[in-house]
């Protein structure tokens, strides 16, 4: 566990890399009206890790993927209020990638198969699920999972919980919010 730091200082790492971007994954089953809101949010892009033309109340539960400016209301509301309020809201994804080819990755962790060849949706952007999921892969599973992924953040109003793969192992650092 590192040493206490601030919200502020929390937000800062994110954009630490100079060719990175910062994307959020929330899933709407979690934050009603967020497709709706993305419509009028000051973010950089947006689009549905669910493949195709969704009908509405389908959309309403999908995950979106959403390019964050470090300095929005959008950015801001996720980072403090959402994350205050909508405890499962989704997850920080830092890469190097453009939103369309993160788009592709992402939208292919959403499927899974059991050893028995049986396939099955995988909600691996549910903060309760990546817990136990992430310690669990194998190093080619990790460098699989992460791909182009530079780093993964849970927020929470206590903590933030960051995930990053190095040589297959998994690195966790878990940072206590100071105040």
């Amino acid at each position: 566990m590192s040493a206490p730091s601030s919200l502020p200082q929390q937000k800062a790492t994110l954009w630490t890399q100079s060719d990175a971007h910062v994307y959020a994954v929330i899933d709407a089953s979690q934050v009603p009206g967020l497709p709706e809101a993305l419509l009028k949010a000051d973010i950089l892009g947006w689009d549905c890790l669910h493949r195709g033309a969704l009908p509405p109340d389908e959309a309403a539960k999908a995950p979106y993927l959403v390019e964050l400016k470090p300095n929005s209301p959008f950015t801001d509301w996720l980072l403090l209020d959402a994350s205050a309020t909508m405890e499962n809201w989704g997850v920080l994804v830092v890469s190097a990638l453009g939103l369309r080819p993160l788009r592709e990755h992402l939208r292919d962790l959403n499927e899974a198969q059991t050893p028995q060849g049986q396939r099955f949706t995988l909600r691996w952007y549910d903060r309760r699920i990546l817990r136990v999921l992430l310690p669990s892969l194998s190093a080619p599973q990790l460098l699989q999972f992460f791909g182009p992924i530079t780093a993964i953040a849970q927020p929470t109003p206590k903590a933030w919980t960051w995930w990053r793969e190095s040589v297959g192992q998994l690195m966790t650092d878990t940072r206590t919010l100071a105040g």
